[in-house]
């Protein structure tokens, strides 16, 4: 670690890689990503995000990206303000929504310098995410997609999402997921 508020040296501490994911994955999706991480001595986080996980919560259809990002930002707080770690984020698709609303900048590695406080976000990797400017939203940048199908409680499914999001699976593995929706939650 540097002292003042000068580069962080990575010979001695890897920084730790907390992942954001995009809202149509489960952690498995990074699970190899994460693995291969940690193999190479960095330290790999990665928090579940509410609105990607149990569908079955009466509660899931009220979840928003607020929830999400409290989920990030109280992972990232042990870890800076507790751990005195150094964090990179990387942030996928939607994941770049998330970061950006969870990481305060007193969070920032150099701004905890300037106050004399070890730790803190050294960099932001955005990995084909969204970036919006404030008051946009994903729906009215890009609309309601026919593959889209959103139920009276919120709920948000992709029609065929093995096919529409995993296009790259072989044809007989996509075809055994072909009719299975994706949920998330989304707000109308």
């Amino acid at each position: 670690m540097s002292s003042g508020t000068g580069p962080v040296s990575y010979s001695q501490d890897k920084p730790t890689i907390l992942i954001i994911q995009g809202c149509f994955q489960r952690p498995v999706v990074y699970a190899a990503l994460k693995h291969w991480l940690e193999s190479l001595g960095y330290p790999t986080v990665h928090p579940s995000l509410p609105t990607c996980s149990n569908t079955n919560d009466p509660n899931f259809p009220s979840l928003t990206l607020l929830n999400d990002a409290e989920a990030v930002r109280e992972k990232l707080e042990l870890l800076v303000e507790r751990e005195q770690k150094t964090v990179m984020v990387v942030m996928h698709s939607y994941g770049g929504l998330v970061g950006i609303e969870a990481i305060p900048e007193s969070m920032s590695h150099d701004k905890r310098r300037k106050d004399g406080l070890l730790g803190g976000v050294i960099h932001l990797f955005f990995v084909s995410a969204f970036l919006l400017d404030p008051g946009q939203s994903v729906l009215g940048i890009f609309g309601v997609s026919p593959n889209d199908k959103i139920e009276p409680d919120g709920r948000y499914t992709i029609k065929n999402g093995s096919f529409i999001l995993y296009n790259d699976l072989p044809f007989s593995e996509a075809s055994k997921w072909e009719n299975r929706l994706i949920p998330h939650s989304y707000e109308v």
